[in-house]
């Protein structure tokens, strides 16, 4: 942001900043992952444009905290779904010959 806005005062002179200020500040979208440089450049081009004469657009900037690489069907990381219960770790369904009768259990272990 700081070459473009050199870049037009070189080219267009100091008068025209305020208004190209503006203009980069709506049009310019920023997205990052992490909460400390999502607040560092959120500042950052805040602190650039009005520096430069220009305004802020209504909603502020366009500086995103979210992850761009993820799919927009994933559920949020960590938070479980309602629909989906993942299985145990190592639990696999028993075939019926390995299902005993519990108390055909019990009954032996009192009988020792």
């Amino acid at each position: 942001m700081a070459g473009a806005l050199s870049r037009v005062e070189h080219r267009y002179g100091p008068a025209a900043l305020p208004g190209r200020a503006t203009e980069l500040a709506v049009n310019t979208h920023a997205f990052e992952i992490l909460i400390g440089p999502y607040a560092v450049a959120y500042l950052r081009l805040s602190q650039q444009v009005i520096a430069a004469g220009g305004q802020l657009p209504p909603d502020g900037a366009h500086v995103y905290l979210t992850d761009t690489l993820e799919s927009p069907f994933a559920a949020p990381p960590g938070q479980m779904t309602l629909l989906h219960r993942p299985p145990l770790a190592g639990t696999r369904p028993r075939p019926e010959s390995e299902i005993r009768d519990p108390r055909a259990c019990l009954h032996r272990q009192s009988a020792r």
